[in-house]
């Protein structure tokens, strides 16, 4: 592969900084990290991450659905049902039943 000049770099480099209204990439930040001394393999360490990801989004629907319950007006919202609950937060009624079952079972 060819390398570039250094004139060419430098034309390149000009022609991008001088689009108006360009964006940096964002990259997340990392929510979980591993000692670098542990001994995972790469297919561990993402099996981990999935199941503590998959809790905290349970745990963040689990507070909205409670937050919903606790608010809700019956003259307003009329009965209190899955799908009620579910068009509300514009979820799923299906998730709204299993956050619901599990809420139960930690009672």
């Amino acid at each position: 592969m060819p390398s570039l000049e250094e004139s060419e770099i430098k034309s390149i480099t000009l022609n991008i900084m001088a689009i108006e209204n360009i964006e940096p990439l964002h990259i997340k930040p990392r929510r979980i990290l591993f000692n670098p001394k542990s001994k995972l393999t790469k297919v561990e360490k993402i099996i981990t991450t999935n199941k503590l990801n998959g809790k905290r989004r349970s745990c963040l629907t689990q507070t909205k659905i409670k937050k919903i319950i606790d608010n809700w007006n019956k003259v307003e919202d009329g009965k209190m049902t899955n799908t009620a609950i579910a068009k509300k937060l514009n979820i799923n009624r299906v998730t709204v039943g299993r956050q619901l079952k599990k809420m139960r079972e930690e009672v």
